[in-house]
């Protein structure tokens, strides 16, 4: 029985090292994700600025200051 137990165990331990390094992944993967639409937003906000002549983000204000 104590033999029983410990391949369960190590069963256990092997998948919860694989969930970690899924997650692991995810988590990367979606910080990626959310750096690129950052950059994508403020492209757009920079697009905008350029077409409208209005200051959206209002930092040309802050740096006046």
């Amino acid at each position: 029985m104590s033999l029983m137990m410990q391949m369960l165990q190590q069963s256990q331990i092997s998948k919860s090292q694989a969930a970690d390094s899924s997650m692991e992944a995810r988590v990367a993967h979606l910080e990626d994700k959310l750096e690129a639409q950052g950059k994508l937003l403020h492209e757009l906000v920079t697009r905008l600025e350029k077409r409208f002549g209005d200051d959206l983000e209002m930092d040309e204000a802050a740096s006046e200051a």
